[in-house]
């Protein structure tokens, strides 16, 4: 029963070796095992306490191992999502991306304004198909195509837009709530990252356009 002692300190040593944090917690596991059965068994009474201990130890790693495993598991976007993903976010990860769309709205928009001058809009919007025009005293100034967003000025400033932005004919747009949407960016700072570097490029893009 010795032998128990030995392995129980070789898996916490192997698990000090290993980077990945999924292997790290299942050899914690399997630590915990042994440790259960050593204190269980290879002496002349139960050392409840560290049996207790170590069975908590095991019930908060196999709820961290299966929080892992279903991070991890594949993730299918639908046929727009993935239009989505390849127009604002090609680089991100799927499951990244399905996070960001499932806080998001599509809509079918045709000859609106999807933004007001001088009134803070409630969404950032990505355009998925169609075409809009930025208007300044009612002239278009320039034009919006998939992939570029509408409001992220307003949304990165928190201050309402110098222009209005109308859609043009039959326009797609994918739309963020811009409470919900810092609020999950606050939760997730590479996400965060993300977004705020592909909102800065699509200024930039239509600035240099303009």
């Amino acid at each position: 029963m010795t032998a128990l002692l030995h392995v129980a300190n070789l898996f916490i040593l192997v698990s000090f070796a290993v980077r990945d944090i999924l292997k790290l917690r299942i050899l914690s596991m399997c630590a915990a095992v042994a440790f259960i059965t050593w204190f269980a068994f290879a002496l002349e009474e139960p050392v409840w306490a560290s049996i207790v201990w170590n069975v908590l130890f095991i019930l908060i790693n196999a709820w961290q191992v299966a929080h892992i495993v279903g991070e991890r598991r594949p993730v299918a976007l639908s046929e727009r999502e993935r239009r989505a993903k390849s127009l604002a976010f090609p680089g991100l990860e799927d499951r990244k991306v399905a996070r960001l769309l499932e806080i998001a709205e599509w809509r079918d928009v045709t000859d609106e304004d999807l933004v007001t001058a001088g009134r803070l809009p409630p969404t950032l919007m990505l355009i998925v198909e169609g075409h809009a025009e930025v208007l300044k005293d009612g002239q278009p100034v320039a034009a919006l195509f998939p992939g570029h967003f509408v409001g992220e000025v307003s949304w990165m400033s928190g201050e309402p837009p110098e222009a209005s932005v109308a859609a043009r004919g039959r326009v797609q747009v994918v739309e963020w709530p811009s409470k919900k949407l810092s609020e999950t960016l606050e939760k997730n700072e590479d996400l965060r990252a993300v977004v705020t570097q592909r909102l800065g490029t699509d200024l930039a893009r239509k600035l240099r356009a303009s």
